[in-house]
């Protein structure tokens, strides 16, 4: 709690539905963004008096009474006119605005759906938008109204025609091209049986280092460089 009020750190709250959370939360956010103005707070968090409030259901915004919440939309046809290739690009891990919209986008100029994240104010959003981080992370700010983990856990089913693709895309990065390299060499090798997430994650602090590198960090370096969510 210390740490919450100073202007860092988590503030937990777990009780019945029912007994005000919403409504003692939004009182409690209504004093803290009054209080930007005093020296209540380190002058870094005063500079980010906006709040990001994210629920499980868009219709959850109607709940939070006294903040102003400007909504904000996941791609649709209505707001991306390169929705298709948008899917597919996220069905495969990669970060769409940075893989699509900035770099390849004709429309970028005038996306309907970035420019959402360009107005100033609160913002409320459903729980997977999270996954888009550019827009959140400078918040002052961000409740995460019945969390549920599950909602930001994505899984990506590559090809082997996919991995290739990466390797090409990337031939300037090593730490990428060591791990396709492990990729490719731990299926060869267990094509006689398989292989689930957790028991490849695992087999990757087994296998003692790659490379000369530690596995985990291989993995760590190699997700960073890529475009994997």
């Amino acid at each position: 709690m210390n740490s919450f009020t100073s202007g860092t750190g988590f503030l937990v709250l777990a009780h019945p539905p029912g007994t005000g959370k919403g409504y003692n939360t939004t009182l409690g956010l209504q004093q803290w963004q009054q209080g930007m103005t005093t020296e209540q707070l380190p002058s870094e968090a005063a500079e980010r008096g906006t709040l990001v409030w994210t629920a499980l259901r868009k219709e959850q915004i109607r709940d939070q009474q006294g903040i102003p919440l400007i909504p904000l939309e996941g791609r649709h046809p209505g707001n991306c006119r390169k929705l298709p290739e948008a899917t597919v690009l996220a069905q495969k891990g990669y970060q769409v605005r940075e893989a699509l919209c900035m770099r390849r986008c004709p429309h970028v100029q005038q996306c309907r759906y970035l420019q959402q994240f360009a107005q100033e104010g609160n913002f409320f959003a459903t729980t997977p938008l999270l996954k888009a981080t550019h827009w959140w992370q400078d918040a002052g700010v961000v409740v995460l109204d019945e969390f549920d983990p599950a909602s930001l856990i994505q899984q990506v089913e590559l090809s082997t025609a996919d991995l290739a693709m990466m390797s090409r895309s990337h031939r300037q990065k090593p730490g990428i091209q060591t791990l396709l390299r492990w990729i490719a060499q731990t299926l060869a090798s267990t094509m006689d049986r398989s292989l689930g997430g957790r028991t490849f994650y695992r087999g990757t602090g087994a296998s003692g280092s790659v490379g000369g590198r530690g596995a985990r960090e291989l993995l760590a370096t190699g997700a960073g460089g890529a475009p994997l969510g």
